[in-house]
This record gives C-alpha cells, sequence and structure tokens, in this order.
C-alpha cells in the first residue's frame, strides 16, 4: 500500500508540471504544423478542465489520417482520458478512460522516435498502473475477481515481471478455479524467485487436488530448499506423503519436525496417523494423546484415537466370530477383548461426537459400540440422528 499511496502523490503533484513543460514544446511546434489544430484544441480544452470538449477534438484527431501518426496525438489522447479518470464528475460517463489511456501511451511510445516524450509517458504510466492496481485489490476485496484479474492484467501489459501484480492474479484466478491462469502465474512467479511461501503452498495445493502428487511434491520440495524450517510447508510435505500412502518415509521427516516444533499438535498427529498405518499402534495412541493434551478440543485427534480403537475391536471380533465352535474357551476371552477394545474408543468417539454432532462417522461407530456392548438405548439414539442428518 505504501507504493499504492507514493505514486498517487505522484498523480496529485506532478500533473500541472509535466502539462506545463508539454505546452510550451507543443506551442513551439503547432505553428509548423497547422493540421494539429484538433490536438493544440484538445490541449486548450484540458486546460481549463473542459474535459468532454476535449475527448471530442481528441478523438477527431486521431480519425485525421495526417494526425493520428503523429505521438503527440497519441499523447494528449492519453493525457485527456487520464484526467477523465481521476475526474469526479467526467469518469462514471467514461469507465474505459483509464484503459484508454495506458494504451494511448503505449502508441504514442511506439511513435515517439526522437523520444519527446519519454518522460511523462513513463510518469503517467507508472501512475496509471497504481491505479489499476488499485482497482484490482478494490474488485478483489469485493470478491469480483473476474474484474480483479483484468486490472491487474493492465498493470501486467505495462511491466509483465511486477510480482505484486503476478501474485494476485494468481490468488484471484485460484478463487474462481480458472487453474490455468493461476497455474501459469505461481510457476512464472516460482522462476522469478518470488519471496512468498503461499506460491509453493497454492500450488502445490492445486497438484494434490488432482492426484497429481508427484508434481505436488516437486512443488514442495523447492519450497522447502528454500523455506527449510517453515512449519505449514513441512506439514504440506508429509500431507503428500500420506496421500502417496509413504507411512514408513514420512516418519523420520515427521520426528525432524517436531524437534523443531515440539508443541505443533497438527505434526503430532500426522506423526500418528502415520504411526497408525503401519500398524503401530502403542506408537499412534502415544502422538494421538500428545495432541490432545496440547488442544482439548481436537477434533481430528480425538476421533483417529477412538477409531483405531474402534477398528482393533471390529477385527478382534471379527477373528472371534470365525472361531470354531469347538473353541469356546478362546471365544469367550476374544468376546471380552473385543469388548475392552470398543470400551477404549468410545470416551473418545463420544468427544469427538460433542465436538461435531453431526459428523457421520462418529455416529455410525457409536452406534456400533453400543450395539455390541448392549446398550441398545444409545444405539437406538444414534440410530435417529444419523436419520435426521439425512433428512
Amino acid at each position: 500500500m505504501k507504493r499504492i499511496k507514493m505514486l498517487s502523490n505522484i498523480a496529485k503533484n506532478n500533473f500541472g508540471a509535466i502539462l506545463i513543460c508539454t505546452a510550451i514544446g507543443f506551442t513551439s511546434s503547432s505553428a509548423v504544423h497547422a493540421q494539429s489544430a484538433e490536438v493544440i484544441n484538445a490541449f486548450n480544452y484540458l486546460k481549463f478542465s473542459e474535459l468532454d470538449k476535449a475527448k471530442i477534438a481528441i478523438d477527431k484527431a486521431i480519425l485525421n489520417e495526417k494526425t493520428s501518426v503523429l505521438p503527440k496525438t497519441w499523447y494528449y489522447r492519453g493525457l485527456v482520458h487520464f484526467s477523465i479518470d481521476t475526474n469526479k464528475k467526467f469518469s462514471p460517463q467514461y469507465p474505459d478512460a483509464a484503459s484508454i489511456a495506458l494504451e494511448s501511451f503505449k502508441k504514442a511510445s511506439e511513435l515517439d522516435i526522437k523520444k519527446t516524450y519519454v518522460k511523462e509517458i513513463a510518469t503517467y504510466t507508472a501512475i496509471l498502473n497504481s491505479q489499476f492496481f488499485n482497482k484490482g485489490i478494490t474488485a478483489y476485496s469485493a470478491k469480483d475477481f473476474d474484474k480483479a484479474i483484468t486490472f491487474f492484467g493492465k498493470v501486467l501489459e505495462a511491466n509483465p515481471n511486477d510480482t505484486s501484480a503476478l501474485f494476485n492474479t494468481a490468488l484471484a484466478a485460484d478463487r474462481i478455479n480458472n487453474k490455468d491462469l493461476a497455474k501459469k502465474t505461481y510457476i512464472q512467479l516460482i522462476d522469478m524467485n518470488f519471496d512468498e511461501i503461499e506460491v509453493y503452498r497454492s500450488l502445490a495445493s492445486m497438484y494434490k487436488a488432482e492426484k497429481d502428487t508427484a508434481s505436488a511434491l516437486k512443488i514442495i520440495e523447492k519450497g522447502r530448499a528454500r523455506y527449510s524450517d517453515n512449519i505449514p510447508l513441512i506439514i504440506d510435505e508429509l500431507n503428500v506423503y500420506l496421500a502417496r500412502g509413504k507411512s514408513i518415509e514420512i516418519l523420520s521427516k515427521l520426528d525432524v519436525a517436531i524437534e523443531k516444533d515440539p508443541n505443533n499438535k497438527t505434526l503430532l498427529f500426522a506423526k500418528g496417523t502415520a504411526l497408525d498405518n503401519t500398524k503401530n499402534m502403542a506408537g499412534a495412541e502415544e502422538a494421538y494423546k500428545k495432541a490432545i493434551a496440547l488442544d482439548k478440543d481436537y477434533f481430528d485427534a480425538y476421533y483417529n484415537l477412538g477409531a483405531m480403537y474402534y477398528n482393533g475391536a471390529v477385527e478382534t471380533f471379527n477373528k472371534t466370530n470365525n472361531l470354531p465352535a469347538s473353541k469356546v474357551k478362546e471365544y469367550d476371552l476374544g468376546i471380552i477383548k473385543a469388548k475392552s477394545e470398543f470400551g477404549k474408543a468410545l470416551p473418545y468417539l463420544e468427544r469427538a461426537l460433542e465436538l461435531m454432532p453431526e459428523d457421520r462417522n462418529s455416529l455410525i461407530s457409536l452406534k456400533e459400540i453400543y450395539a455390541r456392548t448392549n446398550n441398545l438405548t444409545k444405539a437406538t439414539e444414534m440410530k435417529k440422528r444419523l436419520e435426521a442428518i439425512k433428512k
């Protein structure tokens, strides 16, 4: 925002000075080029803020075959439309004035072989870029992401390497699911070494959503090379490994990350999940409980711990049910063990349901536990709550 304020001040303080200097240069040449009459008219109207008349005059000059090839014609067309855009009275009538001004200055620059207007064009272009950037931010804040992209695009026409405009373009494109533009712009920013970690995280997230975990991992590794100690990026990397079913591979990375940030509940939860996936129930239990100790309302940790016990109970129950009829003692011991494991799961799943009362998985698991432990009243209650959610 400091950049925007600075450029706005240029617009306020230097416009008159630029106009006066131009007027001197223009007057000296007008006697030689009588065909520039409409350009002179445009300037004179502009000087007295008669912007509607200035626009009519400069539009005529643009249509004249002799004046349409002069850089000063296009330069004054830029000035007229710049002035319209910054005038509260006239700007609502000409919403495209800023765009026309930018295009006109660009054309003037192309025709200005003698470089007569180089400094003035550079100054006005910088001011317009600032204005377009501000309009882009305003549109983005209003959630008009298509319009924001258009405004940032105007900035990029003048300066294709404006990283602020590129970054905001990528964010806006991401918000409207314009994947091609978002990806292209994020990649461009990474190639430019743009110092913003969200570029790496957002692009990796897009690849991950498309199930392209290989590309996601490549982007994260690039980010990690630059931001080696960034915990959110470490977690992103771990999540990609989990998505690829690489639980064993991430355990060493998790330990390094936890050593750096021992009070990070997300890292502990990720470790619990990885250990759970590798059937290390004791290690998973310890990690989940540490995560819960850090956050008493951590739904995911409660649910996963409860689900781990529940799955173990179901496995024990199914094995027991498959025993031959002659294995009476083993059967009885199996049922006792299964009920014990269901009992371990119960408080964690109940707490998970407290935190998210309409979570279907918690309700289904609890209904089964209550049914298998002969608590029919609670089983019926869970069934009714599930049916209510369906409606």
